[in-house]
């Protein structure tokens, strides 16, 4: 998006760019801070320059019609909690938002369980599609 790699490093809960400068790629941080996560509980956004994500960042689906990003958190074999985050990466207002009531929307139509989102996805009119991978 924007003629950059948008990609994050799970490690240090942390969204990262590589914007090529003519010879070869720098990276640059995007989003949250090395080594600190923050859960949104609150729902609050985050500003760029803060703990954003919860742990571990994991797919990046970008929306460049609105100029924002999706990102999941968790590892792919990871249960419940983690894998039940789904983020916002807004730039122009530069924050990111965990889209808390997607989750609560969805424990709620199934009985209380709590989904486990896997990669995000746009089609071609930008509806956002998010699989779940816990439910039959």
């Amino acid at each position: 998006m924007n003629d950059e790699i948008y990609f994050t490093d799970q490690n240090y809960h942390t969204l990262n760019k590589l914007t090529f400068n003519g010879s070869s790629f720098d990276m640059s941080l995007v989003a949250g801070v090395s080594n600190q996560n923050k859960n949104n509980w609150d729902n609050i956004p985050r500003n760029f320059d803060e703990p954003a994500f919860g742990h571990q960042p994991g797919y990046v689906t970008a929306d460049p019609e609105n100029n924002r990003l999706f990102v999941n958190t968790g590892y792919w074999d990871w249960n419940w909690d983690q894998m039940g985050r789904m983020y916002v990466v807004d730039f122009d207002s530069s924050t990111v938002t965990e889209m808390t009531e997607l989750r609560e929307i969805v424990q709620a139509a199934a009985g209380g369980y709590w989904p486990e989102f896997s990669k995000p996805s746009l089609d071609s009119s930008g509806s956002l599609y998010v699989p779940i991978t816990n439910f039959d």
